[in-house]
């Protein structure tokens, strides 16, 4: 630790304001009358010094806000696999990233290395928790956080280590990390699991390329049900791919959990459709199903529970939008709806995207379909509900879908200015 005066305090400068919390970050330092400064950090705080009044700040400032190992991380992208960062005080993150994205696909913090309370973090992945074992006791996995928020806190953590040759993880085995990035878990395994902790059997079944769980509410056949007798059938939808009816593959973002049920006449009907980080919730709706006779049960209103969740999303558009409104608004629809919504910029350049821009809705393949107008209505405040979710994806687009540019959230851009 050392000390500057207040006036040569530059920006990521880290300033210990008490010995007993972590140093402040400084985010901006402006002249004032009388020969003062206005020191403003990022916790939003603001502080008035003398401009000759000595600050103990930590480290050498060079060495503070220097990240050559993220700067090249995030340049050259780290191939889809997880890659880590050895902090000064001894700490250890990873994550993903695409080449030269401003946006970390997902970080990986382990342990003694805590994530800001702030907007930047709140993305933290409590699906990929769940199959690691229902939580990460070696650390937590966040997801779409901003490069500028990783370099945030690897400077809050006194820099990069100078010796980064074993930062990929600390000294450990079968770490959380480790399980994130291991084999893969079919949704068949994920779900059976989550059934079994109920008391529940699933039988897995297949035909013509499908294949889902079949739930019988007679759990004493060895077999399963047969095809008269009431069941309830689990498997992975995704709205893009309304046909698909699939448990034997990994689960992605895109997908959700639906559940169809046959009463004691046959009749089979929709019980739930979730989020892919809501299955324990499916699991209780068969759990549900299994105990009361079908006439007790309620039909499910899944869409307008669901549009509930969302109700302060109307007119959120209503004095238009930016990138950022599009990463924050469109992420809340797909962890409400599992629906993954992205908007189509006419370019972008030096100050961001901007020109006219379209919704549309991507697949887990990259594929683009036009996404029902009413979903620009609603968040515009010109009408009051979006239509039910099935009715978001239409169809593919035709034309070329080759972009110049994304965030890697939600943003696309057909053409890039920013060399202009």
């Amino acid at each position: 630790m050392i000390n500057v005066t207040a006036g040569s305090l530059t920006r990521n400068d880290r300033v210990v304001v008490s010995s007993d919390e972590l140093p402040y970050l400084v985010d901006a330092v402006v002249d004032i009358p009388n020969g003062g400064v206005r020191v403003t950090y990022s916790s939003g705080d603001t502080v008035e010094y003398a401009a000759k009044d000595e600050v103990p700040i930590v480290g050498e400032p060079e060495a503070m806000t220097g990240t050559p190992r993220l700067d090249s991380l995030t340049v050259g992208g780290t191939n889809h696999a997880f890659d880590g960062i050895r902090l000064a005080d001894g700490n250890v993150l990873t994550l993903k990233a695409r080449p030269g994205a401003e946006t970390a696909e997902e970080v990986f913090l382990y342990p003694g290395l805590d994530a800001p309370d702030t907007e930047a973090w709140e993305n933290e992945d409590q699906w990929e928790a769940w199959l690691t074992g229902g939580e990460f006791s070696d650390g937590s996995l966040y997801l779409a956080v901003p490069v500028d928020a990783v370099r945030e806190l690897i400077v809050q953590h006194g820099g990069e280590h100078a010796d980064q040759e074993n930062s990929a993880a600390p000294e450990a085995t079968g770490t959380a990390a480790e399980e994130v990035t291991a084999e893969e878990v079919t949704a068949k395994e994920i779900a059976t699991r989550a059934l079994a902790e109920w008391g529940i059997t699933a039988h897995f079944d297949e035909d013509a390329g499908n294949s889902w769980l079949v739930i019988g509410r007679d759990q004493s056949t060895v077999d399963g049900p047969g095809s008269e007798e009431p069941q309830a059938v689990l498997y992975l939808f995704d709205a893009c791919y309304d046909d698909e009816v699939m448990v034997d593959r990994e689960p992605e973002i895109w997908d959700q959990w639906r559940v169809m049920a046959t009463d004691d006449t046959g009749i089979e009907r929709h019980l739930i459709t979730l989020p892919l980080d809501r299955l324990a919730e499916c699991v209780e709706a068969i759990a549900e199903w299994m105990t009361k006779p079908s006439d007790q049960i309620a039909p499910a209103n899944l869409d307008g529970e669901l549009l509930a969740e969302m109700a302060d999303l109307h007119g959120r558009f209503k004095d238009g939008y930016t990138p950022e409104d599009i990463r924050t608004v469109f992420y809340r629809i797909y962890d409400t709806v599992g629906i993954y919504l992205v908007c189509v910029w006419e370019y972008v350049d030096e100050y961001g995207f901007g020109g006219n821009s379209e919704f549309f809705a991507e697949d887990r393949n990259g594929v683009l379909f036009e996404a029902q107008p009413d979903i620009h209505q609603w968040l515009s405040g010109q009408q009051e509900t979006p239509g039910t979710p099935d009715t978001w994806v239409c169809a593919p687009v035709a034309e070329p879908t080759e972009f110049q540019a994304s965030d890697d959230s939600h943003n696309y851009a057909r053409a890039d200015r920013t060399d202009d």
